[in-house]
């Protein structure tokens, strides 16, 4: 609790999308959403499927949206964390794009492994 007191508290909580709110994404909250595509059915599913955390280096913000782009094509891969070069978690909200990237920093996600990386600064 105390590693994560600026993202969980009062003013930095988030939470899981609805079946409701899934159902019909006019109705989704701008903020506090950790995912509007992942409720608590699908994390436990691929929790149950592939019970594995990985770590995917970035290169560059471009490098980290490619990633967060496959992850949407593919459901048995859910996004949660970046973590920074120093080891600090920041939870991925809804709003992905919005996060920093710094040199050094890595895609912590959930599920199978992320085979087929985009990553421009390779081609």
């Amino acid at each position: 609790i105390t590693k994560f007191q600026s993202q969980f508290g009062e003013k930095g909580a988030f939470r899981l999308i609805s079946s409701d709110e899934m159902n019909d994404p006019e109705v989704n909250p701008e903020e506090g959403l950790f995912s509007h595509t992942d409720d608590y059915i699908k994390l436990t599913e691929v929790a149950r499927k592939y019970a594995e955390i990985h770590e995917s280096k970035l290169n560059s913000k471009e490098h980290y949206q490619g990633l967060l782009e496959i992850s949407k094509t593919d459901p048995e891969i859910i996004p949660l964390f970046v973590k920074t070069p120093d080891g600090n978690l920041r939870i991925i909200p809804s709003h992905s794009a919005e996060m920093q990237i710094t040199e050094g920093s890595k895609l912590v996600y959930l599920g199978k492994q992320i085979t087929k990386e985009i990553n421009k600064e390779e081609t």
